[in-house]
């Protein structure tokens, strides 16, 4: 009978039983976060106030040193990117030998259709 029960399930009940749990892990964690809050309330009444201070520095060079490794990461990316071997052999448009931006210029004394035929100013 157990198999069954899941055919006689209708699709608003699956969803309504995913919302239920989502709703219970919902508010759990809220829970967890303000049992959190407190625990590091208390344990900062128990510190003197030169080891926190020397807590709140140590976090900030530590942060400082994440943000700093990040954005080194993020400029590797970027290069590898515009110059790295994403394209599989083919050119890309900062390798030299890229046919595009060695073309001559084909706008270049051509006359201006917009002036010449007043289409759009007069």
């Amino acid at each position: 009978m157990g198999g069954e029960d899941i055919f006689k399930m209708t699709i608003m009940d699956i969803i309504r039983k995913f919302g239920k749990k989502k709703e219970v892990m919902k508010g759990r964690m809220a829970e967890v976060a303000i049992e959190r809050r407190i625990q590091k309330t208390l344990d900062d009444r128990e510190m003197s106030a030169n080891e926190r201070e020397l807590i709140r520095h140590n976090n900030e060079v530590r942060e400082a040193n994440i943000k700093a490794q990040l954005e080194r990461i993020r400029m590797q990316k970027t290069k590898e990117q515009w110059c790295g071997n994403n394209f599989a052999g083919r050119a890309t448009i900062l390798q030299e030998d890229n046919p595009i931006l060695k073309q001559k210029n084909i706008f270049k004394g051509n006359k201006n259709i917009f002036k010449e035929k007043g289409m759009f100013f007069k």
